[in-house]
């Protein structure tokens, strides 16, 4: 045998030894992992799908940095409804068919949220109705969560002097909202648990303050403060957003029925006696304080409404009643919120009206 030949057959033995090795390896392998799997956990899930991008976020100058961590998440895109990565619905541009809606909440959702979990963690579209927003958070409370975190994008802070104004961030920021309250229609008093009502008589005393930081928007329409403000009572906080503009409503609840003054007779029946020579008809105390702005300020840099709600809550933790119309988009809403108590300031209790 020459040295060629007996290379050939030393070569095909070592093809033959290491084909047969690697067999014995792989089934050893393969037995080691079918035993280590019979004792494991189950793989973590896949992450969830984003069905709202960053930049479909709504914008607001409120925000923490930091994601809650094991809270239901909610999904509101425009055509679906997602709890936890699963659709539950779809959606029309974000509204709800009405046969996914039973007494303001939505039964899909209800059904869905097993479990006791006390946050939820909503990712919304900017463009999604309020109404919308408001049945799912109604479902939530129902259903016994009591805080509810929007993922949004964080206004930046003013810029230093003649530096251009920066954009909003291009990362999610968290704006939570402690103990929330979904509430119907109500022009009286609505209490917010924990917290002391503002006195009516304070906000006279910020009337001025108030006026003026509305004042720096041109197109705002700031209320003149009387003479004379009522007595007693407390005040009400309305945030109101309305098309393309939104108001901050103080509105005194809570005080005495006053009894009216006596009248002279009338003359003739059912017409009021005329005035005597020289009288004039004096203005009523005021029982309500409004503040009109267009919704674009909200998102500013430097936000009139922060100004403005800084002389009555910018230390300390204030409740206040969202009340918008069902077509109006979330981000109105939401970047309103942020503007009156923007990150810094005390966190608010909120109270949403559900919309007609």
């Amino acid at each position: 045998m020459n040295d060629a030949t007996t290379a050939r057959t030393s070569s095909a033995k070592l093809s033959r030894t290491t084909t047969s090795r690697a067999v014995v390896a792989s089934a050893a392998a393969a037995l080691l992992v079918f035993v280590a799997g019979c004792g494991s956990k189950e793989e973590p899930a896949a992450p969830i799908q984003d069905i709202v991008g960053i930049l479909e976020l709504p914008v607001a100058h409120r925000g923490s940095p930091s994601a809650p961590t094991g809270a239901a998440r909610v999904d509101i895109g425009a055509s679906e409804l997602r709890l936890d990565g699963h659709a539950l619905t779809t959606l029309s541009n974000g509204a709800l068919a009405p046969g996914d809606v039973s007494a303001g909440a939505i039964p899909k959702l209800r059904t869905a949220l097993t479990g006791s979990r006390a946050t939820a963690l909503l990712y919304v579209h900017s463009a999604t109705p309020y109404g919308t927003t408001v049945a799912v958070l109604k479902t939530l409370r129902d259903a016994g969560v009591r805080n509810a975190i929007f993922a949004v994008r964080r206004v930046a802070p003013p810029p230093t002097k003649g530096a251009p104004p920066p954009s909003p961030t291009l990362t999610a920021s968290y704006l939570e909202l402690r103990d929330f309250q979904v509430i119907p229609e109500t022009e009286g008093e609505v209490v917010f648990p924990g917290l002391t009502p503002i006195p009516w008589p304070e906000i006279g005393n910020q009337w001025d303050a108030i006026k003026a930081a509305c004042g720096e928007s041109t197109t705002a329409d700031c209320m003149w403060k009387p003479e004379t403000l009522a007595p007693g009572g407390n005040a009400k906080i309305t945030l109101r957003s309305r098309g393309d503009g939104v108001k901050v409503e103080f509105l005194r609840v809570g005080a005495p029925v006053e009894v009216a003054a006596p009248v002279a007779p009338a003359m003739i029946d059912g017409v009021p006696p005329p005035p005597a020579a020289g009288d004039e008809v004096p203005v009523p105390p005021a029982t309500e304080a409004s503040f009109t702005l267009r919704s674009g300020t909200t998102t500013e840099n430097d936000s009139p409404v922060s100004a403005m709600m800084r002389n009555v809550c910018g230390s300390r933790a204030c409740g206040v009643v969202v009340v918008s119309d069902s077509e109006q988009m979330t981000m109105r809403v939401l970047s309103l919120l942020g503007a009156a108590f923007p990150e810094g300031t005390a966190p608010p209790s909120v109270a949403f009206q559900v919309p007609r």
